[in-house]
């Protein structure tokens, strides 16, 4: 069973959650390969956030006949915005979407050499 992380946006606490939908959601908004780059170190900026915010809470508003969300960027931005001038409470919020994200999709084992690639190069 998945983890529960909450969050509170937008006068309500919300539960994070990141499936399949959420990585193929990321990618639609940001390009292919983004969803992994980002929540692997990648530097984020302010719309990456947002879809990573977004992506991790349309599971409650997925929309089964036409297979997608009804939540959309402009409401969780609207959510967003009044933390903005919050760094703390910003910070807190991207730290458990990392948390989130991480308990279902892990970081790759940087100790490990990729393929090919050989230690006495």
């Amino acid at each position: 069973m998945q983890k529960q992380f909450s969050v509170e946006l937008g006068e309500k606490i919300r539960a994070l959650k990141y499936d399949m939908n959420s990585l193929a959601a990321i990618e639609e908004k940001l390009g292919p390969g983004n969803a992994v780059d980002l929540c692997f170190g990648a530097s984020t900026g302010f719309r990456a956030q947002l879809v990573l915010v977004w992506a991790g809470l349309i599971w409650e508003t997925w929309d089964r006949a036409n297979d997608r969300p009804t939540l959309t960027l402009s409401e969780v931005s609207d959510w967003i915005t009044p933390i903005l001038s919050d760094k703390k409470r910003q910070q807190e919020v991207i730290e458990l979407v990392t948390q989130a994200f991480f308990s279902v999709f892990p970081p790759p084992d940087k100790a490990e050499p990729e393929e090919g690639d050989s230690k006495n190069a």
